[in-house]
C-alpha cells in the first residue's frame, strides 16, 4: 500500500496530471503492472526461510575470529534472498531469558532445542578447526520441527582466516542456498585432513533422553463382577509405568506396563506388556505397539494405542494425560484405561 500511496508523486515527477480523463484512463493502465509487480515481491519476502546461526565450536581458533565467521555467514546467507537471519544480539537476549548455554552447542539435540526456543524454521551449527594453516569447517543445517538434518556441508581452506572470511563465507552461504559454487582453494595435506576428520562429529556420540513416567487412572475392564452378567463391563482402577529412551528414528522407545485391578473382586482383571513407539508433535504426542494383552483372564498377542498432551514442569518433570487403548484378537480381551501419567526426563543421556 506504501508503494501505490507514492505512484502519484512518481508520476508528478515524470510531468504527469491527473485531472484529465484520459491520464486516469493511462494510471489505470499501469497499474495493472505495478500491482503485480508489488504482489510477486510480497510473496518472495514470504517465502524467506527464518534462520538462526549458533556460534560455531572452535578447535585451534579464538572465540572471537569463530563469532566473526558466524556473522559474516549470516550476512551472506540473507544475502541470498532465501533465508530472514535473526540478530545475534536478539538471539542472545532469548536464550539467555530461557538459561540456555550456547558453548559446545553442537549436537542436533542441542541445535533443536535452541531454534525451538528462537521460534525459527531452521537452524545452522557446527564447528571450525585450524591444523597449520588450514580451516576446516563442517556446518549442518537442522529443521527444527523434525529434528532431521537438512543439509551437511565441509569446507576446507588453505590460507588465511582472512580469505576464509571472504570469499570462503560466501561460498559456504551459497552452498545452503542451493547456488553451485566451486570453492578456490589449493590441495590439502593429508595430514590436515587426518585432523579435521578427526574433529568431526559422528552419530554414535550422540546423546538421547532417559524418561520414566509412573501411571495412575481408571480403566474400563470386561471382567464380571459378581452377580453381574459377564458381557458388563466395570471401571476400575488402572495403574503401571513406562521407561524409555530417545530420539530413536524421530521418536522414542518405550517399555510398559499396564495393571487393572478391581476392588470389588479383588482380583486384577487386565495385565498389559507392550513395547511402544511414540512421535510428538509440539505437545501431543501419539503411541503404538504390540506385546502381552490380556482381560478377563484371557491373554495373548495385542496390539496398543494410545496418545495425550504432554505438559512440562521445569527441564525434567513432567505431566502427561493419557488414552490408551488395547486391543487382543480373542473375545474378551480388550480393555481400555484413561491415565496420569507423570514422572522425569533425564536429558543427554549416551
Amino acid at each position: 500500500m506504501a508503494l501505490l500511496g507514492l505512484y502519484p508523486i512518481v508520476m508528478l515527477s515524470r510531468g504527469f496530471v491527473a485531472p484529465h480523463k484520459e491520464s486516469h484512463v493511462v494510471n489505470r493502465y499501469k497499474l495493472r503492472f505495478i500491482v503485480p509487480a508489488v504482489l510477486i515481491l510480497t510473496s518472495l519476502l514470504s517465502a524467506q526461510t527464518n534462520l538462526a546461526i549458533i556460534p560455531f565450536d572452535a578447535k585451534g581458533v579464538s572465540d572471537i575470529e569463530a563469532g566473526l565467521l558466524t556473522d559474516h555467514l549470516g550476512l551472506e546467507l540473507s544475502m541470498t534472498g532465501l533465508f530472514t537471519v535473526l540478530e545475534q544480539r536478539k538471539m542472545d537476549s532469548i536464550l539467555t531469558k530461557h538459561n540456555f548455554q550456547m558453548a559446545n552447542c553442537v549436537s542436533e539435540e542441542c541445535l533443536v532445542e535452541a531454534g525451538r526456543l528462537l521460534d525459527v524454521e531452521q537452524i545452522i551449527g557446527g564447528i571450525v578447526v585450524k591444523a597449520g594453516n588450514t580451516y576446516s569447517m563442517i556446518l549442518w543445517l537442522i529443521d527444527t520441527q523434525s529434528g532431521a538434518i537438512v543439509q551437511l556441508i565441509s569446507y576446507d581452506h588453505q590460507g588465511t582466516l582472512a580469505q576464509l572470511w571472504s570469499p570462503g563465507m560466501g561460498v559456504v552461504a551459497s552452498r545452503f542456498a542451493g547456488q553451485l559454487v566451486e570453492p578456490d582453494r589449493q590441495s590439502i595435506p593429508v595430514d590436515d585432513q587426518k585432523v579435521a576428520l578427526a574433529a568431526r562429529p559422528t552419530r554414535r556420540v550422540r546423546k538421547g533422553d532417559l524418561y520414566f513416567f509412573p501411571k495412575l487412572g481408571i480403566g474400563h475392564s470386561g471382567w464380571p463382577r459378581t452377580g453381574l452378567d459377564p458381557s458388563v463391563w466395570g471401571n476400575i482402577l488402572s495403574t503401571g509405568g513406562q521407561w524409555g529412551y530417545g530420539p530413536i528414528l524421530g521418536g522414542k522407545l518405550f517399555g510398559d506396563v499396564l495393571v487393572m485391578y478391581d476392588d470389588v473382586i479383588k482380583r486384577v482383571n487386565s495385565l498389559n506388556v507392550v513395547a511402544l513407539y511414540e512421535l510428538q508433535l509440539w505437545i501431543f504426542y501419539g503411541q503404538g505397539g504390540i506385546g502381552y494383552i490380556s482381560d478377563q483372564g484371557i491373554g495373548g498377542f495385542g496390539i496398543r494405542a494410545g496418545g495425550g498432551i504432554e505438559i512440562p514442569i521445569g527441564k525434567k518433570f513432567r505431566l502427561r494425560p493419557a488414552l490408551e487403548i488395547n486391543y487382543g484378537k480373542k473375545s474378551g480381551q480388550s480393555s481400555y484405561a484413561l491415565n496420569l501419567n507423570w514422572g522425569f526426563k533425564f536429558p543427554g543421556v549416551r
